[in-house]
């Protein structure tokens, strides 16, 4: 089975209102989030990303005809400002380092209850900025927090050592781990 067609049978196994964890190897790894996004763009959604600025993936994903208008971007890289005219496309965050920045943005968003998933791109960084323990106690939180409101959340990550620690423990909150 090719690559794509095994991306493809991981990306249709995504249900409303599960908690998906998408493990890929680096090569995969733009390829797998395109695929997430493809499927999810028709829906409202937040995507919180930490290794890509918020103008670099919207430009990608518009040059794989992906609609962004639909999504919420938490951008942790680009440490810009928020302005009256990016409200409700991005939120700009100080950086990966700092959970309760993102934590209060993500809130933020579903507070309004206008989303159904959050992209969380990635565990892999979450864990390049934060030790595992609060990287942790945060997917925790969080599963929690999207699980409560209904919604669907997914979780990208690299298959790497230090993700593959979090996997056993974040596994039992989760309706599947997808390995791409």
């Amino acid at each position: 089975m090719s690559a794509k067609t095994n991306l493809k049978k991981a990306v249709n196994q995504l249900e409303p209102k599960g908690i998906y964890v998408f493990v890929s190897q680096p090569a995969d790894y733009q390829a797998m989030n395109e695929a997430i996004l493809q499927k999810l763009a028709k829906t409202k959604g937040i995507y919180a990303t930490l290794n890509k600025q918020y103008e670099v993936i919207k430009s990608e994903l518009e040059e794989k005809k992906i609609d962004t208008d639909n999504i919420l971007f938490i951008d942790g890289v680009s440490k810009k400002r928020n302005t009256p005219e990016n409200a409700g496309k991005v939120t700009y965050i100080s950086g990966p380092e700092s959970l309760t920045d993102l934590s209060i943005a993500i809130t933020v968003a579903t507070n309004t209850g206008n989303y159904k998933f959050l992209l969380l791109d990635s565990l892999t960084t979450l864990l390049i900025y934060n030790d595992a323990h609060n990287t942790q106690k945060f997917a925790h939180y969080l599963i929690s927090k999207m699980s409560s409101y209904g919604m669907s959340m997914i979780i990208l990550t690299l298959d790497e050592e230090n993700s593959k620690k979090m996997l056993p423990i974040l596994t039992p909150f989760c309706t599947k781990v997808i390995t791409v």
